[in-house]
């Protein structure tokens, strides 16, 4: 075994013949490569004996894995000159091709690294003689490259036939192609805690919204970006972000999120659909004139978020908020008052006149024995009866709404 061994490798330092090709072939699907052998002739001195290769990848990329090749005196190339252990005369160990980074020509050089220095070499008889093709063994890279196989002739002999006459062999490469990765569009919700509801945003309030649903197809990490719909743009970041909204007029916001990948951030999901809120007029720390803060935009809320609660002066007695002669708290809405008064909920909840509801006689916005229109209300409305417009202060002054419905 030993002075085949030296036979061997005195093979790997001689010059090599033009008798075979390397070949090359990439699985993008695996990121792998088989490197093998073609065009081994029928006649001994036409075979190749051993193989010197240094293999490398570019783009970055590393090699995780060798495997695919045969081990043993009795495999075609199974024997591993760089890294084999022989003990007494007996191999203990064929380790692997891939010889080890200390050897000469092998420097910066292993698994984890764009660079492989490999030696296999074959003690095969006559009965025993590899095929007109091969493989020799695969590798493994960790993303999109180029893997280039050349001799490596300097310390290994390239490629050594049993005959060393012909020409030097040519290098073959194999293109890996990563996956194309795409991401799926998210869907954004809102999520705040009461008083907040799906469709509806505060102003001042800080609104929460989260994105779900989007996945990578390489399965990455992804990051999200909001788009709050009042020209804010949040940055990249949680699946789950905060805004706070501000503004003093009525409209609405379309909000949106999209998806990236957090380890290559030119990959990005399509917008999600977006998700159309409107701004509430009622500030939703809004109280009632001697009620904690909250409760009178609690109040609002459960009634169906009336609009005439927003009216300029409904806090001062103008239920429908129109003028009457020039004046705001007129017979009409005196005539809701009385419809609604000392109603409880359910009964409160069908009065309707001239198409107002009978909430919107409640302008103290508290309840008095669990009922909306009460004492107070009676007060508020006699107060403002039949005053000028200019008399009858607005509604803002007490802190209630972000902007008015009439």
């Amino acid at each position: 075994m030993k002075k085949a061994l030296f036979v061997l490798m005195a093979l790997l330092i001689a010059s090599p013949a033009m008798a075979v090709t390397l070949t090359a072939d990439g699985d993008n699907a695996t990121k792998t490569v088989t490197i093998g052998w073609a065009g081994n002739g029928a006649d001994a001195a036409s075979r190749a004996r051993a193989f010197g290769l240094v293999i490398t990848a570019d783009n970055g990329a590393v090699f995780t894995a060798v495997g695919g090749f045969q081990t043993g005196e009795g495999a075609k190339y199974g024997i591993f000159p760089g890294s084999i252990v022989i003990a007494d005369g007996v191999v203990s160990d064929y380790n692997t091709p891939v010889e080890p980074a200390g050897l000469p020509g092998a420097a910066s050089s292993g698994i984890g690294t764009g660079k492989l220095v490999v030696a296999l070499g074959s003690l095969y008889t006559g009965t025993s003689a590899p095929g007109a093709s091969g493989t020799l063994l695969t590798v493994t890279v960790d993303k999109a490259c180029t893997v280039t196989v050349a001799e490596e002739d300097t310390y290994r002999g390239g490629v050594v036939m049993e005959s060393a006459e012909g020409a030097t062999v040519d290098s073959v490469t194999a293109t890996i192609t990563a996956d194309v990765e795409t991401i799926s569009a998210p869907t954004v919700t809102k999520t705040t805690a009461a008083p907040a509801v799906a469709d509806k945003v505060n102003g001042g309030r800080t609104e929460t919204f989260v994105a779900t649903g989007a996945t990578s197809s390489a399965g990455h990490a992804l990051a999200y970006q909001f788009d709050f719909g009042d020209g804010v743009t949040g940055e990249w970041g949680a699946a789950t972000q905060t805004h706070v909204y501000t503004y003093t007029a009525a409209g609405s916001y379309t909000v949106t999120v999209k998806a990236r990948c957090a380890a290559d951030t030119a990959i990005e999901s399509a917008v999600s659909a977006p998700i159309v809120l409107s701004r509430e007029a009622f500030k939703y720390t809004a109280a009632g004139l001697t009620r904690p803060v909250g409760e009178a935009y609690t109040a609002w809320a459960a009634w169906g978020r009336p609009n005439c609660w927003a009216f300029r002066k409904q806090c001062n007695g103008d239920a429908d908020g129109l003028l009457e002669l020039g004046k705001p708290v007129m017979n009409k809405d005196f005539t809701l008052f009385k419809a609604a008064f000392n109603k409880d909920n359910a009964t409160l909840g069908a009065v309707l006149i001239n198409g107002i509801p009978g909430i919107c006689a409640d302008f103290e916005k508290t309840a008095e024995l669990n009922k909306r229109v009460m004492n107070k209300d009676i007060a508020i409305i006699k107060d403002y009866f039949n005053d000028g417009a200019t008399a009858v202060p607005e509604c803002m002054s007490v802190g209630m709404l972000h902007f008015y419905t009439n």
